[in-house]
């Protein structure tokens, strides 16, 4: 997607994770692209554009929580 941007997907659920936010938001916009091509959407209730410093507030995806220095 982007360079130092990884993907972590799971079915129909797909996490950007990066240091950069511009990266991300680029990588994000791509994605959204691409599979609108298909004929799909991101779904608005499950899309944040806010971004997300794991130093200071994990997130959990897929029922495991993920902190900046590890998953539980």
């Amino acid at each position: 997607l982007q360079r130092g941007v990884i993907a972590l997907r799971y079915c129909d659920d797909v996490l950007l994770l990066g240091r950069d936010w511009g990266a991300v938001t680029y990588a994000r916009d791509a994605f959204e692209e691409i599979v609108a091509e298909y004929g799909y959407i991101a779904h608005p209730d499950k899309t944040s554009p806010a971004a997300i410093d794991l130093r200071e507030e994990p997130i959990t995806f897929l029922g495991k929580t993920i902190f900046a220095d590890r998953i539980e």
